[in-house]
């Protein structure tokens, strides 16, 4: 059961990443012109588990391709980076099409990293430390 709520939260930290760079407004465009789907790169990202420090909850509608959610955000549970990824032993596979999902698989391993650092998003700004690797998400293509 850990594992499934794991995979959903890392699927909606994704899913929020994905959705700040697609409707990030450009410093020079117009506000009202949000950057189409297709011209993203998604970065693969490796995801701490970590300690947060407080952040007051927020309550958001979320829209994606399944469902229209009204919800309450509350305590983040990972904290993703951008990493770049060799895979080895193994031949790369090819994706046909623009990589516009994100598949999260459990990834633990390498050295937890103690130092606190300072993180904003578009829910506030809040406190990381006691980062545990957890988790690798790489972008993907959604088959028809």
């Amino acid at each position: 059961m850990r594992i499934v709520r794991v995979v959903l939260v890392v699927t909606a930290v994704a899913g929020a990443f994905v959705l700040g760079h697609v409707t990030a407004v450009p410093q020079i465009a117009q506000a009202q012109t949000p950057v189409p789907a297709s011209t993203t790169v998604l970065s693969d990202l490796r995801c701490y588990g970590a300690q947060f420090g407080p952040q007051v909850p927020a309550q958001v509608s979320l829209r994606d391709q399944f469902q229209t959610t009204e919800l309450t955000v509350t305590a983040p549970e990972f904290f993703c980076v951008p990493v770049v990824k060799t895979v080895l032993r193994q031949k790369a596979v090819m994706v046909d099409g623009t990589a516009d999902r994100m598949v999260c698989y459990y990834a633990p391993g390498g050295t937890a990293y103690a130092q606190s650092h300072t993180a904003s998003n578009t829910l506030g700004r809040l406190t990381v430390a006691n980062l545990v690797p957890r988790m690798l998400c790489v972008p993907s293509h959604q088959d028809s």
